[in-house]
């Protein structure tokens, strides 16, 4: 082989080099764009589908959704995101429960749902002395009266709500954990969805609460009793276990309905002693009913709750982890402190702060397809290598000859 033949050879690899560079940088810009623009349409078909009318079904399809994304397109992106935005951060997406609050409203209203003549008669005749104050000439014993006051108490709940949690002269700004509807096209907690409500913190201005309205209160006593058993209510039509109450209203927990076994315990008996969640503590999750709040786990009462269960067991009783927390020396030596039934976990959300629980969506980061194929790229150069070996092993060759 000539040097002039060696040249040419050189040549044409290059040649081959520069066309399988172009071609690898061709298709990988390609593969981004196109990632890129599938991800917008993506998304803008998405928040087009967020922004139906609340109380319209989405479970029928009216297209492909190449036609969603070009209807989207047509509409602009902008338009889009901005519907999203609003039904997301003014809570407008329909939901079953009665008891979520739209727009960040602190002031919202709800309606009682309480009817049962003995309860309303009960609840009446122990809240006498606050509902008499808000119905003139109030009748615990008429139901209607009772239904009318009810209503009034349930008046500004999301800001009533978070003040009773307050000290008496403490007017902080603080927040309240409320109830918000469902994205549905959010992936959440399956319990979520069966609720059909998320929670989500909302902001008490400073000097917002009414100066009644703090924590051991007459006022707030009177008004968990009937919010909570609302809850209690709308909880029911769920049919779901008793021992998920606590993550459908966790202010309520020291309210929660009673199981067969705590439907024994006299009366008086504290629900901090037996109830999960209901704690007698500085900063509670749950509303701290007054029975609790003024009557310690003491040698009596825990021995009541233990005999109780005791007899309910025929005689081999477990101690729950609830009642050896709350009760702790005050229970009988000769026990089984093995099993229990545990506690019930947390709120749904993070903690008692509320905050967003179960938002759904992905935890990717969107790098914006910037970067290289990290294989392609090992291809790429490994195909150099090759490429460089043939073209030596022929120059070789070429001039042995």
């Amino acid at each position: 082989m000539t040097n002039y033949d060696v040249k040419i050879y050189f040549v044409i690899i290059l040649l081959f080099c520069v066309v399988f560079i172009n071609h690898f940088f061709s298709n990988e810009k390609f593969d981004t764009v196109k990632s890129d623009s599938n991800t917008n349409s993506s998304n803008s078909s998405n928040s087009s589908n967020s922004s139906n009318t609340p109380g319209t079904t989405t479970s029928q399809e009216t297209g492909t959704e190449q036609e969603k994304n070009n209807q989207c397109d047509k509409e602009s992106l902008d338009s889009c995101g901005v519907c999203k935005s609003a039904y997301d951060n003014y809570n407008l997406y329909p939901s079953s429960n009665s008891f979520v609050v739209r727009g960040n409203d602190i002031n919202m209203n709800f309606k009682n749902n309480i009817t049962d003549s003995v309860v309303l008669s009960d609840m009446g005749t122990k809240n006498y002395q606050v509902l008499n104050n808000i119905i003139k000439d109030y009748n615990p014993h008429n139901d209607e009266s009772t239904k009318l006051a009810f209503d009034e108490v349930l008046k500004s709940a999301p800001l009533k709500t978070g003040c009773c949690f307050r000290s008496k002269d403490n007017e902080k700004e603080r927040t309240v954990l409320a109830r918000i509807p469902l994205n549905p096209d959010e992936n959440v907690d399956p319990l979520l969805k069966k609720f059909d409500f998320k929670f989500k913190s909302l902001k008490i201005p400073e000097g917002s609460c009414p100066v009644n309205y703090y924590g051991g209160s007459n006022e707030c006593n009177t008004f968990f009793d009937v919010y909570c058993q609302n809850l209690v209510n709308e909880f029911s039509k769920l049919n779901l276990p008793l021992d998920n109450f606590t993550k459908f209203a966790p202010e309520c927990a020291c309210y929660a309905p009673k199981t067969e076994v705590e439907n024994i315990y006299p009366p008086t008996t504290p629900p901090a002693c037996y109830k999960t969640n209901c704690d007698n503590i500085i900063d509670p999750i749950a509303y701290i009913d007054p029975i609790s709040r003024n009557n310690p786990c003491d040698l009596t009462i825990c021995n009541n709750i233990f005999n109780a269960n005791n007899i309910q067991a025929g005689g081999n009783v477990n101690i729950s982890a609830k009642l050896e927390s709350a009760c702790g020396k005050n229970l009988p030596d000769k026990t089984d402190k093995t099993g229990g039934t545990g506690g019930t976990g947390g709120t749904g959300g993070t903690s008692s702060t509320g905050g967003t629980s179960g938002t759904g969506g992905s935890n990717t980061e969107n790098t914006g397809g910037t970067g290289i194929n990290s294989t392609a790229l090992i291809l790429f150069f490994t195909g150099i290598v090759i490429l460089f070996l043939l073209g030596s092993i022929g120059v070789y060759f070429g001039m042995k000859k």
